[in-house]
């Protein structure tokens, strides 16, 4: 009696397990912590935990050398990186999508697993898909009208005003991402499920329709087409099913290209998303030519972007091509080393071979983390939180290692354990990873609440706010950058300007690549009588960014004053 007892408490605790994991699955797209950076709290709480539970397992066997390199190894890049703040948040993105898919891909496919993971994402996805149908049939327009003078920033109101859904997501294009990454598990499960559950999934794959629409992304469209075929053409016999699909993708198609007009259907119009994305990849192969072997740093295409740009190309924190973007960061051995691992790891549940393959819903999860790999060949959601993480978790839960019984928790812990000081090396760099993602995401949080303050004219409430979130985040230019300004108003005092110059002297030995950060120190000098150190400044600043026409003219103006200070020549 005892012996069944322990077995159904053991047995109770093995179901609690996966928890936080879907937990996350049910938060992240609801509370993007790309774009709601309170988010970031809760979402550290959770993968915390899940790595105290899963702390023996990760700590056995191959992983764990693995884990330790990529948390930690990236540090020292930060040394010859263009701008070495951007280090910080680049790990705070991989490392725990590195941690999620360990933690994950060492539980068994039990049925606690099975049941939560489609019903949760299933909830989640019914009130996105709801959202973003709000939006497009006019939300976003009652949003813009209601925006206009609020000081909110220029590029929020243009997403308002441009009319695509986007939900709770940062861009329409990470909305699409989300969606085809669920789209195909809601799909399956709906097919082989019974009841309320099958009832819940076609609702919720019925929203996640009405959300591509909405968000009229043909990128995701076309990768979860890719997707399909691939999963077609090496698991389906019927070639009728095929061609259903197939002709779905292009009515989607259609969709959106009426939705989107000309720009989308000719590569050579005005705006056309095709050719803002050839010059993204145009540049991100020049940064490569440039910096074969390190790369920008991690994080530091964006940053080094603006001294590529051409005229016609468009302003980017990102080369639309994750292949090309972590060559540029990483210079071509760690980036095509990193990238090989990337498509290995969220293609191979739908490419793997033998006998043991995902069942159920996972089938269905491999052909939406297919779309999600794909998709980032034509934009950046592998860049976002929010679809990376959910990503990596169903990765972890899609790799199954053995048959339905072969359950990982009952073997001992102990039985291939590291020793105490690698537990806690891990547990100390989770926790670090956890603290910077919350310090980010609450510096974030305090920026924009910020902007609204001195949107509204409330400047000492403005400059509390940017105090806390250089508190919070010193790693990030932002925040230096943005209370420099504020306190270099135009009735600002000579103290002021002061601790504005040192404000923003503090940005630069954190990102030494942005232009603004040298323009804005150019005028403060020059208000401070510093002249030659203004010029030198401005100088560097058109340099960064050749096509910003104020630095070129405010650099030929500064010129003109010092050759007047100069002496001249029989004076």
């Amino acid at each position: 009696m005892n012996s069944s007892h322990g077995s159904v408490t053991a047995s109770s605790r093995r179901a609690l397990l996966p928890l936080p994991a879907v937990c996350l699955l049910g938060f992240l797209p609801l509370f993007p912590p790309e774009s709601h950076g309170l988010a970031a709290l809760p979402a550290a709480i959770l993968l915390l935990l899940l790595l105290l539970i899963r702390l023996d397992d990760l700590t056995s066997g191959p992983w764990f050398p693995v884990l330790l390199l990529g948390l930690l190894g990236a540090w020292p890049l930060s040394a010859a990186a263009a701008a070495p703040g951007e280090t910080v948040p680049f790990i705070a993105l991989w490392g725990p999508a590195l941690l999620l898919g360990v933690c994950c891909s060492r539980w068994a496919r039990s049925l606690a697993v099975s049941e939560w993971v489609p019903r949760v994402l299933a909830l989640a996805t019914l009130g996105i898909g709801a959202y973003a149908l709000w939006q497009s049939l006019g939300g976003l327009a009652a949003q813009a009208e209601a925006a206009t003078g609020a000081g909110l920033p220029d590029a929020v109101l243009e997403r308002l005003r441009e009319g695509r859904a986007f939900a709770r997501f940062s861009t329409p294009a990470a909305l699409g991402g989300f969606l085809i990454l669920v789209a195909p598990l809601l799909a399956v499960h709906g097919w082989t499920s019974r009841g309320g559950a099958r009832g819940l999934s076609l609702a919720a794959l019925s929203a996640a329709i009405a959300g591509l629409l909405a968000a009229a992304s043909a990128t995701a469209v076309a990768a979860l087409a890719g997707a399909g075929a691939l999963w077609g053409l090496r698991r389906v016999t019927d070639r009728r099913i095929l061609a259903a699909g197939a002709a779905a993708v292009v009515l989607a198609l259609a969709l959106i290209v009426g939705l989107r007009g000309e720009g989308l259907w000719n590569p050579s119009a005005e705006g056309s998303p095709w050719k803002l994305r050839a010059g993204n990849f145009r540049i991100a192969t020049e940064m490569i030519a440039d910096r074969p072997l390190i790369g920008a740093g991690p994080g530091g295409f964006g940053e080094v972007y603006p001294g590529y740009r051409r005229p016609g190309d468009n302003e980017t924190q990102h080369a639309h091509n994750l292949p090309l973007e972590l060559c540029a960061d990483l210079g071509l051995p760690l980036g095509i080393l990193m990238s090989a691992g990337f498509f290995a790891f969220f293609l191979g549940p739908l490419l793997r071979r033998g006998a043991v393959q995902p069942v159920g819903w996972q089938q269905g999860a491999s052909i939406g983390l297919a779309a999600f790999a794909l998709h980032n060949l034509a934009d950046f959601t592998a860049f976002l939180p929010s679809i990376l993480w959910s990503a990596a978790i169903l990765a972890g839960l899609c790799r199954v290692r053995g048959p339905a019984g072969d359950d990982v928790e009952a073997r001992p812990a102990a039985e291939a354990g590291l020793s105490r000081a690698g537990r806690w090396a891990l547990v100390g760099a989770g926790l670090l990873v956890a603290l910077v993602s919350v310090g980010g995401g609450l510096a974030a949080e305090a920026r924009w609440k910020a902007r609204l303050a001195a949107g509204s004219g409330d400047r000492p409430a403005a400059l509390m706010r940017l105090e806390r979130a250089v508190r919070l985040a010193p790693w990030e230019f932002d925040g230096w950058i943005e209370r420099a300004s504020l306190l270099a108003a135009p009735d600002a005092s000579q103290d002021a300007l002061r601790a504005a110059l040192r404000d923003i002297e503090r940005g630069l030995r954190v990102n030494p690549a942005r232009p603004s950060g040298y323009a804005l120190r150019a005028t403060l000098r020059y208000r401070l009588g510093d002249l030659p150190g203004a010029y030198t400044d401005m100088g560097h600043a058109a340099e960064l960014y050749p096509l910003q026409p104020m630095y070129r003219r405010d650099r030929e103006r500064l010129a003109g004053e010092v050759s007047r200070m100069l002496p001249t020549g029989g004076r």
